[in-house]
């Protein structure tokens, strides 16, 4: 005959958990547990009585240190990762509603993550790369209505506090683009007005890159090699201030590009 199943009430629920209050199980009977409940499946019903239950509770920092040592060196299976993405479609920053909008703005009023915190963050993300289609995804996912910005303009009070919270932390070899000053650096003596303006004739007053003609304004000359000095005529080359600006990055890759079309 099977065992009949009976409910425990409430009250005897109750005096169990005082009755385990503050014991403490062995890594032994831990993994008995968990092997007891490999494979099974919680109903909807039983896991929404769950979150009800712990609905307005908050984890010590003893339990939290004990869940994040838990975790080290676990691994998310990629059905989980799926299991999870399905979960959260539809439920970004652009998917909530106004309202929903309001009262999460209106709860990180005046919060700030500490320095451990950021410190702590900084560190789980080193060594991490996010792949090309990733990054694709993420910009996707930004782009035009889905932006947190869509349709905004910063007050001029905003971007006061903005300016003001930036100086002196992207000066010198403070800004990631920092190069050891080179733009402090002289010309050499042949960087004269006559050559520029003959380096714009040879290239007909054209942007060697996007090709637009010179109007108005006076397009500049750059140095392919980067070297002030170098003032070769095979190393100089016609842009726009546009893509002179664009130049400033990614230098390798223009000096072989340039090099390449000269």
């Amino acid at each position: 005959m099977p065992k009949k199943k009976y409910k425990q009430s409430n009250e005897h629920r109750e005096k169990i958990r005082q009755a385990n209050l503050g014991r403490n199980v062995s890594d032994e009977t831990k993994n008995k547990l968990r092997l007891i409940n490999l494979g099974k499946k919680q109903s909807k019903e039983t896991k929404e009585k769950n979150r009800q239950a712990h609905l307005g509770k908050k984890f010590s920092e003893i339990t939290k240190a004990n869940i994040s040592k838990s975790k080290i060196g676990h691994l998310v299976s990629q059905e989980t990762r799926e299991k999870i993405r399905q979960i959260l479609l539809g439920t970004s920053w652009g998917k909530h509603s106004k309202e929903s909008k309001e009262k999460i703005s209106k709860g990180n009023l005046g919060k700030t993550r500490s320095k451990e915190t950021r410190e702590k963050i900084s560190r789980n993300q080193l060594g991490r790369k996010i792949s090309k289609e990733t990054r694709v995804k993420i910009s996707n996912a930004l782009k035009g209505s889905n932006s947190c910005m869509f349709g905004k303009t910063r007050s001029k009070e905003t971007r006061e506090k903005i300016s003001k919270s930036l100086i002196g932390k992207m000066v010198g070899n403070k800004n990631p683009s920092w190069l050891g000053g080179i733009s402090f650096k002289p010309y050499s003596v042949d960087w004269t007005k006559t050559l520029k303006r003959s380096i714009r004739e040879r290239d007909g007053y054209i942007c060697q890159l996007c090709g637009i003609e010179q109007e108005d304004k006076t397009f500049h000359i750059h140095h392919i090699d980067y070297n002030k000095k170098n003032c070769n005529p095979n190393n100089l080359i016609t842009l726009c201030r546009s893509c002179h600006m664009k130049t400033n990055f990614n230098r390798k890759k223009w000096t072989k590009y340039f090099n390449n079309i000269m």
